[in-house]
């Protein structure tokens, strides 16, 4: 289980994903709210460096893929998104991962 003392700041997560995944919780406009530990590991960038901008500052978008606004709404229409992706690294290198993206409600 996550604790809520994990989630650098942010609404609560889901309480049934692992307590090592990483984390970003974005906002409809695609800011990012809410950043774990597990997600600094992961990308290099801290709490400070992301909450409150863009997910765009870590996305990598192929020149035919949505903005992070159309990205989002897209996501919200289908009730979240799974698949893979391409993260950008704080030092520059690229991370292809494995993504969902899960609504919340509250």
């Amino acid at each position: 289980m996550i604790s809520t003392d994990k989630v650098i700041p942010g609404k609560q997560p889901n309480l049934r994903e692992p307590s090592e995944s990483a984390i970003a919780m974005l906002d409809e406009l695609g800011t990012v709210v809410g950043w774990t530990r597990a997600a600094e590991r992961l990308v290099g960038h801290s709490a400070g460096d992301v909450v409150g901008r863009s997910a765009s500052v870590v996305l990598l978008y192929p020149e035919e893929a949505p903005t992070t606004a159309e990205f989002v709404e897209q996501c919200h229409a289908q009730h979240g998104w799974w698949g893979t992706t391409t993260l950008r690294h704080r030092d520059g290198h690229r991370l292809d991962v494995s993504l969902r993206v899960s609504m919340l409600c509250g």
